[in-house]
């Protein structure tokens, strides 16, 4: 009976350093995504609502929006300034959501083309289920060399920038 508070002792130390909390992060999933140049910025945009969209669409003197219509009751749109490193840049992008945090965290990878000519920058818009407000966006921008073995598995299957 006496080795029993040792055995506890024991389980409670070896949960401390095997039990994991729950991993926070959920995993988005993009409905649609456009890329576009007239609504560049570099601060991330969200828009949850058409009074949001249209504002945007007014102050850039655009005229006209490319966006398919969105259901902003279940949807939000998410516009990030993405760039490429030559003109024929691709890019991959994830975005995941930490509820423990309250911040999703958007990743672009921008992997490089090979073409000695410069690039534009655009705006990558996802359409993607309806974002907390409360929420704050990180994002973090990589660019992908072509010595990269991550490059030579995925550049063939990912779309040029700007198309």
């Amino acid at each position: 009976m006496k080795q029993f508070p040792i055995v506890i002792f024991f389980l409670i130390l070896a949960c401390g350093f095997n039990c994991k909390a729950q991993d926070t992060l959920t995993n988005i999933e993009v409905k649609s995504y456009i890329t576009d140049k007239c609504f560049f910025s570099f601060a991330p945009m969200v828009i949850n609502n058409e009074a949001t969209l249209d504002s945007l669409v007014s102050r850039s003197g655009c005229g006209s929006h490319p966006f398919e219509s969105v259901d902003f009751t279940n949807y939000s749109l998410i516009g990030v300034a993405v760039w490429g490193v030559d003109c024929l840049s691709r890019l991959d992008f994830k975005i995941t959501k930490d509820d423990k945090k309250k911040m999703y965290h958007y990743v672009v990878d921008i992997y490089e083309g090979g073409c000695r000519a410069g690039s534009n920058f655009y705006d990558r818009w996802l359409m993607l289920p309806k974002v907390d407000p409360s929420y704050t966006i990180n994002i973090e921008r990589y660019i992908i060399k072509q010595s990269d073995p991550l490059w030579k598995r995925k550049y063939d299957n990912l779309p040029v920038l700007g198309k």
